[in-house]
């Protein structure tokens, strides 16, 4: 018997606060000033139990806080980030792992982003992605979310 497939999982993260999928956020997220990276997807849980996998985002507006960390770090497989606004500083969005899906994002011009998006494998394709001038190493191609 073949594995169930996973269920994909709709997470936006506001400072502390997480808004599950039959829940939504209230209104237009907007993620800024954690000292740090400003949305991370993690390979790891804290138990050491799982791994955060086929995550979306959806919309929201994501702004770096220093020229070192992305403002969206994705260490999870099949991640799918969709019609996202990213600003800088520092680096846009970081594919870590594989299979990502990344359509249809703005890179914003002018706030200090040195790269729009950085991508550790040939799996993560995307297309529509609004880059205004920015690197990015993302293999052009169709891929649709879940």
């Amino acid at each position: 018997m073949a594995a169930p497939k996973p269920v994909p999982k709709v997470l936006l993260f506001t400072q502390a606060l997480v808004f599950p999928k039959d829940r939504p956020c209230p209104g237009p997220l907007m993620l800024t000033g954690n000292g740090n990276v400003q949305l991370m997807v993690g390979s790891w849980d804290a138990l050491e139990l799982g791994a955060d996998s086929n995550v979306t985002i959806n919309g929201g507006t994501y702004s770096g806080s220093n020229t070192v960390e992305p403002a969206i770090l994705i260490n999870g497989d099949n991640a799918y980030v969709t019609s996202a606004n990213i600003n800088g500083p520092g680096q846009g969005l970081s594919l870590g792992k594989t299979s990502a899906c990344v359509n249809n994002n703005t890179f914003g011009v002018g706030t200090g982003l040195g790269s729009a998006i950085y991508s550790n494998s040939t799996t993560n394709r995307g297309s529509g992605n609004v880059l205004n001038g920015l690197n990015s190493n993302l293999t052009p191609g169709t891929c649709v979310g879940p």
